[in-house]
């Protein structure tokens, strides 16, 4: 409850946000600004959004999941 918020632009490592359309818990508009500020270069950040799904993203559409996170890993280098 009293954690400071993160220096994102200060963050310069890959990253991949996985977004629910229907998450109330952490809302889209959140994930976009944490993907906005991120200090990495925009062809190595992305943003996916789950149609329909909530905050349980692994529960709720797993081979969704799955599909994005497996090339997103597997292009790191």
């Amino acid at each position: 409850a009293k954690a400071t918020k993160p220096k994102y632009s200060s963050i310069k490592i890959p990253l991949l946000i996985l977004a629910g359309s229907d998450d109330k818990t952490a809302p889209l508009k959140s994930s976009e600004g944490i993907w906005n500020e991120y200090g990495t270069e925009k062809d190595k950040k992305e943003i996916s959004v789950l149609e329909g799904v909530g905050h349980w993203h692994c529960v709720e559409a797993p081979d969704e999941v799955t599909r994005i996170i497996l090339p997103f890993v597997q292009n790191l280098s």
